[in-house]
């Protein structure tokens, strides 16, 4: 396995360790996506839905459908 392989499979452990210790807190976990426009990405909730966000103007929260986070 190259040095790369190696790193990537280091990174993604790390984010899939994040993800379920926000979601196991009752925290969302945000998921980027290069299949969205710019200021959206995916908020993934705890009941396992998931919803398209935009970040708000201050940069520090995001607008959903429905209500503000």
């Amino acid at each position: 396995m190259s040095d790369l392989a190696v790193l990537e499979n280091i990174g993604t452990a790390a984010v899939m360790l994040l993800r379920k210790q926000q979601l196991a807190a009752g925290e969302f976990f945000m998921i980027n996506s290069n299949d969205l426009p710019a200021k959206q990405t995916y908020l993934e909730y705890p009941d396992g839905t998931i919803t398209i966000a935009t970040i708000a103007p201050d940069g520090r929260s995001f607008i959903t459908p429905g209500h503000f986070r």
